[in-house]
């Protein structure tokens, strides 16, 4: 067996609205509600589940907001990118540098979601 791509991360949330609307806001992704109460945040083929502590599944029950660490590759700019998010208020927690991406180097910085979870965004150099 040979896995070929990542289809979609879950991620638990306290206050699901607040996690969502700094996705949509600030990097631009779909959000899509697949039933009541459950929401998708979408990213082209990339999705990311939101759940909160009374909807995740017992067999997930070791999975807790704030504790996610998950990187993004972005078309735009990265240095425009950190520029306005940190005119939006959202804090830059790393300095913006060359890293080891999945493909190669990226250059990125890390920021927290309102949940506390670490997000890469990077460019693929």
């Amino acid at each position: 067996m040979t896995i070929s791509l990542i289809d979609h991360i879950v991620i638990c949330v306290h206050e699901p609205e607040r996690f969502v609307a700094f996705y949509r806001d600030h990097l631009g992704a779909q959000i899509e509600e697949s039933r009541p109460g459950k929401c998708e945040i979408r990213f082209g083929d990339s999705k990311i589940s939101v759940q909160t502590p009374q909807t995740i599944p017992d067999f997930a029950r070791g999975t807790l907001p704030g504790t996610a660490n998950l990187c993004l590759v972005t078309g735009e700019n990265i240095d425009d990118l950190c520029e306005r998010l940190k005119a939006a208020g959202v804090d830059q927690v790393s300095e913006l540098k060359t890293r080891d991406g999945a493909t190669g180097p990226v250059r990125s910085a890390h920021f927290y979601d309102p949940e506390g979870n670490l997000v890469e965004l990077c460019n693929r150099l």
